[in-house]
């Protein structure tokens, strides 16, 4: 549908703003995929539920965004609302690469909101499910944010854990991430994350206007089903 094409197109904008930290410009593409800004804003048979999640994905993003960049903790409860509704399906329907996505968010929320604590438990449990695929870049995008918080996993497992995710496996995403990660990212802030993620299952791309692979790790069915009936 043009209808989730210029849905799509206007959040991949979004994201890439986000990636140059250009808040105006993300929130002038937000505007464009006409939707208030609130948690549960689609209507329920309006989207696939893919594109629903990105979409939703996507506010998450700007939400963490803003609140970081004007230190606005109403902003940052804002994303960890619509990421807490999102969860529930990603786990039920075994969307693996939406979850670690939304687990990475919610990380990368409460080390905004000063929480490393609370944030570290959370990234392990998405670094867990990311060693059993080998997923790298969908860590490796956040940045010098995520640099952090790696390094806290990293310590909590080589001190006290004998299970997944395993100390080479973080150390490797440390190594990664800087000081590459950190020369391209150099402000640190407002960093809304990956536009594409790593593959899963069968890829579902769209590419935007700049070129930009929008990816899904999708199962057959996966455009199939309204936000009613997930993949």
């Amino acid at each position: 549908s043009s209808q989730w094409d210029d849905a799509v197109t206007s959040a991949v904008a979004v994201r890439l703003a986000l990636l140059r930290n250009d808040l105006a410009q993300a929130a002038k593409g937000w505007r464009k995929v006409g939707m208030p800004d609130s948690p549960g804003f689609a209507d329920l048979e309006s989207y696939p539920y893919h594109v629903y999640e990105f979409l939703l994905l996507t506010q998450a993003r700007f939400n963490l965004s803003t609140g970081q960049n004007n230190a606005d903790a109403s902003q940052l409860h804002r994303a960890l609302e619509i990421l807490a509704s999102l969860l529930p399906k990603a786990e039920q329907f075994d969307r693996v690469t939406s979850k670690i996505e939304i687990l990475v968010l919610q990380a990368l929320v409460w080390k905004a909101l000063g929480e490393p604590d609370r944030a570290v438990p959370i990234l392990l449990k998405a670094l867990a499910l990311g060693e059993l695929e080998d997923y790298r870049r969908i860590f490796l995008d956040e940045g010098p944010p995520m640099a952090e918080l790696l390094s806290r996993c990293l310590q909590v497992q080589k001190e006290s854990s004998p299970v997944l995710p395993s100390p080479r496996y973080l150390q490797a995403l440390v190594d990664s991430i800087s000081p590459a990660e950190a020369a391209f990212h150099p402000a640190g802030k407002g960093r809304a994350g990956p536009v594409t993620v790593a593959p899963s299952t069968r890829r579902c791309s769209r590419i935007s206007p700049a070129g930009t692979s929008v990816s899904w790790g999708c199962r057959r069915n996966e455009y199939a089903g309204s936000r009613s009936t997930p993949p």
